[in-house]
């Protein structure tokens, strides 16, 4: 029986362990478990400050804002970001392929559509 924490092969992700023996994948298992352990906060610290910078870098862009208000960068992988005054809350970035993004600029279509009707049938 495969070890608890090896996932099934479902999708082509992880095809490939469904080839390995059962042997091959406690040995993935320990190696993954080695280098996990084998990191040291200080390792992990270091590497969480740079994404952080690299993120911050790109927010304070001008090129990645639109009038001021409307957040747009590609590069930024997170969805949800803080407004250009961080204490007047957050708004989307309007570049984000993630689903919730994309959920909400649909969303705001079909509001823009709705208006743009009642104030046609005025």
């Amino acid at each position: 029986m495969a070890p608890a924490n090896i996932p099934p092969a479902t999708d082509s992700a992880n095809a490939g362990l469904a080839e390995l023996t059962p042997h091959e994948r406690d040995d993935l298992v320990k190696d993954t478990d080695t280098f996990i352990a084998s990191l040291s906060p200080t390792d992990i610290h270091q590497k969480l400050q740079a994404d952080q910078a690299l993120l911050d870098s790109y927010w304070a862009d001008d090129e990645n804002w639109s009038y001021g208000v409307f957040y747009h960068c590609k590069d930024d992988p997170r969805w949800l970001v803080p407004k250009r005054i961080k204490s007047m809350g957050w708004t989307i970035n309007f570049a984000s392929s993630s689903d919730r993004a994309r959920e909400f600029r649909q969303a705001n279509r079909l509001l823009k559509r709705a208006a743009a009707k009642v104030k046609a049938s005025e």
